[in-house]
């Protein structure tokens, strides 16, 4: 009488699909699984039989292949590798603006290095600044400021997080799929 339940749960079939099977209304089901009445002859031997195979299944865990497995396993290649090169795009993204970041940090630095030397020979009118060096130290210091250490540490980080994202992803779908490539 459980052996019905145990084979809808082992099988994943619903009470009315397993009912529909056997050619019995649903509430006959529910009858039998709770021991308050007998199934058709011909309902028990269609039960015996699925109990059968289950018990092969059990008996000889992967052994066989499902027929269907292989044509599931290119699927899944394909979604994967879609999934792969979406992440290597977001990581490349990532590490350009990465690159571009402590390229501006490294070119504005260098030029306010210039700026403070190209002050103190500056001898056009003592005590009074070029306001073009002025106007260059200003960009290059908010360049300095919007590329600073600080935004590049939180992007550093952004990027090894998405690699970490990235592969937790990816076992989560391989366990989530229950794929064995």
């Amino acid at each position: 009488m459980k052996i019905s339940k145990a084979i809808r749960n082992a099988f994943g079939v619903t009470q009315m699909q397993m009912a529909v099977y056997l050619q019995v209304t649903r509430s006959q089901l529910t009858m039998y699984e709770n021991g308050k009445r007998d199934l058709p002859l011909a309902a028990l031997v269609k039960l015996s039989e699925m109990e059968v195979f289950l018990n092969v299944l059990e008996a000889t865990p992967n052994s066989t292949s499902m027929p269907f497995e292989d044509v599931q396993l290119e699927k899944a290649a394909v979604v994967l590798e879609k999934y792969l090169n979406e992440a290597a795009f977001q990581l490349l993204a990532l590490q350009k603006q990465l690159d571009t970041m402590q390229k501006a940090y490294r070119q504005n630095g260098q030029l306010l290095q210039c700026i403070a030397a190209l002050e103190i020979k500056n001898t056009a009118v003592p005590g009074v600044p070029d306001s073009g060096l002025q106007q260059m130290k200003r960009t290059a210091t908010d360049k300095i400021d919007k590329n600073g250490l600080h935004h590049q540490a939180r992007l550093y980080l952004k990027l090894k997080m998405q690699i970490l994202h990235d592969k937790q992803n990816f076992i989560n779908n391989l366990t989530k799929n229950s794929l064995n490539i």
